[in-house]
């Protein structure tokens, strides 16, 4: 007869150390990563992953009740959000292989975009309140500071550094490498929409902080598309819509595109289209609107080959001369440095990537002020020029009939450099306006 088995005296788990059967406190393999057997890493790993499926649905459920956008930020749902994040974080650098990519999404999605998302729709007259501004500001700002804190990880986990500009797509390096330097993109990415829900809070706010994100996780993976689509959706929303149109016909061009673009541009040319409509009724409108309203219209047309009035490309040269005109008989000033000195808006990205962004700072606001002046510049000049040259390509490369119609709509840019060297400008004359034809005047008129 065998010995009674002696009864062991285990710890009770208080219930702030337990959450779906995993014990944060019993078990100190489990937040540090463990030395154990690969075979005990997998079970951890597994248990993790299970506790994180179970807390995302416990936000799923919570969020999908919520009538108000306070609901979204209530005491018992950010304990929740704080613990998936410190799952998802774990498992990420934990089994980067096997669970990094889906708790990378889960990450995103189940703790900051789902949220935002869920506000704006609660939140739809844009009416916020003093208490849902400040707490959905918190919830954006923390998220910036996670992210952050995780491009500081893989900084020093990885060995990654953030000046290599080595291209990271073609194949070398083993399959974690691969996998921490797709994350690092995904992070630049993440905090430039983040920093971009900021301005739809605050529109005034200025938007250099998100384009420098993009830009950098552009510089990190320069063929992909997304970047530009991010940075195209930016810019429309600050209605700066040529820099939108030549990022979207950028991002549909790259060499591994976003397939979102392709409704995000038609969305753009639609709204084009009413406001064109709309401004045939007025009777005083900048020739600079009317030059970026033609611009989007033409450019979208030649690409998808529709079908383009006759007149409408000798309109759109009469615009672009008379800008032209206007631009070269205005003095440009330096971009302003005090305001660059000022801003400190990149100084935290700039700590970690030791990239200098100040050099984006002036085109970036210039494009802001470009929009409100109605002016055309050096640098929306040189989008305008690119768009029209990768639509003048796109069109030979198929055999279009509109490739005559590019060829002639970046003639008189092509030009101007030489006119000015011989002094042929002509002044600026405030009735060139008048002398423009305009198939929506005469049709009015009519």
């Amino acid at each position: 007869m065998s010995a009674k088995r002696p009864r062991l005296n285990r710890k009770k788990p208080r219930p702030n150390e337990k959450l779906n059967g995993l014990s944060l406190e019993s078990n100190p393999a489990l937040l540090t990563g463990g030395s154990g057997s690969n075979s005990e890493d997998f079970d951890n790993s597994s248990r993790i992953f299970k506790s994180i499926n179970d807390v995302q649905r416990f936000l799923e459920v919570k969020r999908s009740k919520a009538s108000t956008v306070l609901d979204l930020f209530t005491t018992s749902l950010e304990a929740q959000r704080m613990r998936l994040k410190s799952y998802c974080e774990r498992l990420m650098f934990k089994d980067p292989l096997a669970y990094g990519r889906e708790a990378k999404d889960i990450l995103w999605k189940k703790c900051y975009y789902d949220v935002i998302n869920t506000a704006k729709l609660l939140r739809s007259d844009s009416q916020w309140q003093p208490d849902e501004l400040s707490c959905v500001q918190i919830h954006l700002q923390s998220g910036i500071g996670h992210y952050h804190h995780i491009l500081k990880r893989f900084q020093q986990e990885f060995n990654i550094s953030f000046t290599d500009r080595r291209s990271k797509d073609k194949g070398t390096g083993s399959e974690l490498d691969h996998w921490a330097s797709s994350s690092v993109y995904c992070c630049l990415i993440h905090l430039g929409d983040l920093s971009r829900y900021k301005l739809d809070l605050y529109p005034s706010h200025s938007m250099s902080l998100p384009a420098c994100y993009y830009y950098q996780a552009l510089y990190w993976r320069p063929a992909s598309g997304l970047p530009h689509n991010q940075l195209a959706t930016l810019y429309n929303a600050q209605a700066v819509y040529i820099d939108a149109t030549y990022h979207y016909f950028r991002c549909l061009n790259s060499p591994k595109p976003f397939e979102g673009a392709v409704c995000n541009l038609r969305i753009l040319a639609d709204k084009n289209r009413q406001r064109m409509r709309q401004n045939s009724t007025a009777d005083s409108i900048p020739v600079y609107k009317l030059l970026v309203e033609h611009f989007v219209h033409l450019s979208y047309t030649l690409y998808y080959d529709l079908p383009l009035k006759p007149e409408s490309k000798e309109v759109f040269v009469s615009y672009l001369e008379s800008c032209l005109s206007d631009m070269l008989a205005v003095t440009h000033h330096a971009p302003c440095t005090q305001w660059m000195d000022q801003s400190g808006e990149c100084s935290t990205l700039m700590s970690y990537t030791h990239i200098d962004c100040t050099h984006l700072l002036p085109w970036i606001q210039r494009a802001v002020r470009r929009a409100q002046d109605q002016c055309l510049d050096s640098r929306s000049l040189m989008k305008l020029m690119a768009t029209l040259f990768l639509l003048s390509y796109r069109s030979k490369k198929h055999n279009s009939k509109k490739h005559g119609v590019c060829l002639a709509a970046h003639l008189p840019a092509n030009e101007s450099p030489v006119d000015r060297h011989r002094g042929q400008v002509a002044p600026v004359d405030s009735r060139r306006r008048d002398r423009i034809r305009d198939p929506r005047m005469e049709e009015r008129s009519g």
